[in-house]
């Protein structure tokens, strides 16, 4: 049973967007999240980092305090617009440890916010804080649904798994397409609350168009206007996320 025709019977679901940096979970994920919100259901943005090291900021004069200020500011604004809540870890920008006190960390989280999807990096991605996100994420989920590990909050198990489309991420091969149209505007309007996204002189890199474009590119693909696009296991082409039950 799909995830529109559930939630008419009722059902509420939790989607959980793990992100390495401020930013970049709305840019990859952000039309999802709106799209399922829209329609009742609930979403949370979890950052690791909030990227205040970022050289561009370095180079514009910003102090990795002040960068991760403004980043932080942002995401918050950014999650007003798509309805989702946000979160954020305390890792420093570029610091992030592959250790299973990250794993611990995150674990717990999954736990407390009881996801039914996550969506996170895959492990295509080659930026070195994102595979480490990977890596963090995929055991933490495995930890979380073990009864026999005993946490502060009780065993919880998701129902899929989604890897997200990155700027550094090498050979995508999407399968699943999730049709953003009719959010489309929601989406552009909560990345334009990223400096580095909305301008591309701060920015270095035109994020803005290149976001916008790829949503075309996979809205072609699949038969949308506008899309994102995941892997995972399956091969749909979506409305919304299927849940496994």
């Amino acid at each position: 049973m799909g995830l529109k025709k559930e939630h008419e019977l009722g059902k509420k679901y939790h989607i959980v967007a793990f992100a390495t940096h401020a930013g970049d979970m709305e840019g990859v994920a952000g039309g999802v999240i709106a799209k399922h919100v829209k329609v009742g259901h609930k979403a949370t943005i979890v950052n690791f980092m909030l990227g205040e090291k970022a050289p561009f900021a370095t180079a514009a004069g910003l102090s990795a305090e002040e960068y991760a200020e403004e980043k932080r500011k942002e995401s918050e604004e950014a999650a007003r617009v798509l309805g989702a809540n946000v979160r954020f870890l305390p890792f420093k920008d570029a610091e992030l440890p592959d250790t299973d006190d990250a794993r611990y960390l995150i674990c717990d989280l999954i736990r407390e916010l009881k996801p039914d999807i996550i969506i996170c990096p895959g492990p295509k991605d080659v930026q070195k804080d994102h595979i480490i996100t990977y890596r963090i994420v995929k055991d933490a989920i495995f930890w979380a649904s073990l009864p026999g590990m005993k946490r502060k909050y009780p065993a919880h198990s998701i129902k899929n798994l989604y890897f997200a489309e990155g700027l550094a991420t090498k050979n995508f091969s999407p399968n699943v397409y999730i049709d953003i149209t009719d959010v489309f505007d929601i989406w552009v309007e909560s990345l334009m609350k990223f400096r580095y996204i909305r301008d591309e002189k701060f920015g270095g890199f035109p994020r803005l168009d290149y976001y916008k474009t790829l949503a075309r590119l996979r809205g072609i693909e699949s038969g949308f206007k506008y899309a994102q696009a995941f892997e995972t296991d399956l091969i749909l082409k979506l409305q919304f996320f299927p849940i496994n039950e």
